[in-house]
């Protein structure tokens, strides 16, 4: 039952998956029961219909899962992140209020935000996140908020306060050694009865960082887009995209930036003009990122030592050597 209902899945563009998501979470435990496998069923193609009917009749805005980085400073710098924050030569925090106008601005469009993670680089080397935080618990489209950590430094007395509440959670990266306030971390989010998702240590990674040109035809990009499940939407300083190899590839200069590719947030006329442009984006069939990335061959990559740290010079190093092949 699952392998098919995961073959229905596969079948939808990166909007119908959004919709689809948020009504129905392919990766649940089997229900327990007579009736489970009718019921998974049932709940598949209803959701199944209703993300059809969304995308050809009401083209309302859904997001399974949003991530928003607030900054691109990073207590490590790991050689292979594969959201590129190793490039970074200037580090910043962006503005908190800005943040919080961006994603308030994209819930006016959406009709909900399933999971949305607050992300860096480190997110708790901003020193405005407990204001993030709080401002987030107050707008109730989004349903899941998640603070991503590396496990090296521990959340402020503020920023407790508000994870305690029922929406939040907090994903801790485990990078053994590298993540020298793990333990405390832990013990800290427990004794407030916070919610909390680890792995074991030092859990192998994939090889995805490099952000060279693989100089594919128009047809092979399009191929890699529609094979690429990572719909991990990044709203990036004020722009949206569908991916963070977008938007910090962009960023960085290392992706050729193409305006048919994001959507400024801060700059539409208004909610009829920003829904139209995000649901446009999100039923495009490739973009220029799908130029310099292998997501899409995720288990054929190799895998390799996680969060091997390298220097802002070497960083140089490689990234001058992406903009030469």
């Amino acid at each position: 039952m699952r392998e098919n209902i995961k073959k229905i899945y596969e079948t939808l563009n990166v909007y119908e998956r959004n919709v689809f998501g948020c009504f129905y979470d392919i990766n649940q435990p089997e229900k327990k029961g007579v009736y489970r496998f009718a019921t998974q069923y049932i709940n598949a193609v209803g959701s199944y219909l209703f993300c059809k009917c969304e995308r050809y009749k009401r083209k309302n805005i859904y997001f399974k899962y949003l991530e928003v980085p607030i900054t691109t400073g990073c207590t490590l710098n790991c050689k292979e992140c594969n959201n590129l924050i190793q490039f970074y030569q200037k580090p910043a925090n962006f503005d908190a209020e800005r943040v919080i106008r961006d994603i308030r601005r994209i819930c006016s469009v959406s009709k909900r935000i399933k999971m949305l993670r607050i992300l860096g680089g480190e997110p708790l080397v901003h020193p405005k996140l407990a204001r993030i935080l709080e401002e987030l618990d107050k707008i109730e489209k989004i349903e899941q908020v998640q603070v991503v950590t590396n496990g090296t430094l521990l959340f402020n007395r503020e920023c407790l306060s508000t994870l305690q509440h029922k929406k939040f959670s907090v994903d801790i990266s485990n990078y053994g050694t590298y993540s020298g306030r793990y333990q405390g971390l832990v013990r800290q989010l427990q004794r407030k009865k916070i919610r909390y998702y680890t792995q074991s240590a030092k859990k192998p990674w994939k090889a995805l960082s490099c952000c060279a040109c693989r100089n594919r035809s128009t047809l092979e990009q399009k191929k890699a887009f529609s094979m690429c499940r990572e719909d991990c939407h990044s709203l990036l300083d004020g722009e949206f995209h569908l991916c963070a190899r977008s938007s910090h590839g962009t960023d960085l200069g290392l992706i050729e930036k193409r305006k048919e590719d994001f959507v400024l947030v801060r700059r539409a006329s208004g909610k009829k003009e920003l829904k139209k442009q995000l649901y446009e984006l999100l039923n495009r069939e490739q973009i220029a990122a799908c130029n310099y990335c292998d997501m899409f061959r995720l288990e054929e990559m190799k895998t390799i030592p996680s969060a091997e740290q390298i220097s802002k010079k070497e960083g140089m190093v490689i990234m001058k050597q992406w903009k030469e092949v």
